[in-house]
């Protein structure tokens, strides 16, 4: 409908010919992907208030890329910036904590709002693993750093490939 296509892009608002968002069904199920990062924080706090607004909830994200755990423990110890007298598993157990803190950070905002939510935290390729789990949500809120168009275009967006491969709404905060 006309009104679904106000809301998003025409990809974004059909996912196999059904419409997955319209004014009269605002998104309620909503995935926040966080990483720790100011836009990633302003993410919860918008994602938050649409909650509150439509009486919906949230799903938290933390995904520890798997490609980094693999290029540290690919690389001999002490080399490199992060492997600097750590092991693989050490890594690893440092990044699940620093996850931890952050989901605890959240969770408070969305607490404090009397939002529902759930979290997890997934060792795999962060683009994958928000596809994979907006599955089941109406609506992707992430945030994007604005990386410049060199490192962009060299690195790649997150936020970028999230909005090509996911087949519902993203929603990307500066």
């Amino acid at each position: 409908t006309g009104e679904a296509r106000s809301f998003c892009s025409a990809r974004c608002a059909h996912a196999g010919g059904a419409v997955v968002a319209s004014a009269a069904r605002p998104p309620r199920r909503l995935l926040v992907a966080v990483d720790g990062s100011g836009p990633s924080l302003r993410a919860v706090e918008l994602a938050t208030a649409l909650a509150v607004a439509t009486g919906g909830s949230i799903r938290l994200l933390y995904a520890i890329d798997v490609n980094l755990l693999r290029l540290v423990g690919e690389a001999p110890l002490g080399v490199g910036p992060i492997g600097v007298g750590l092991r693989t598993t050490e890594i690893q157990e440092t990044l699940r904590r620093e996850a931890e803190t952050q989901l605890a950070a959240c969770r408070r905002v969305c607490e404090g709002a009397g939002v529902p939510i759930s979290d997890e935290i997934e060792i795999a390729s962060p683009v994958e693993a928000i596809v994979r789990a907006a599955r089941d949500a109406d609506l992707v809120v992430m945030g994007t750093r604005g990386r410049g168009s060199l490192s962009g275009a060299i690195l790649g967006s997150v936020s970028q490939r999230v909005m090509a491969s996911a087949r519902i709404p993203v929603l990307v905060v500066h």
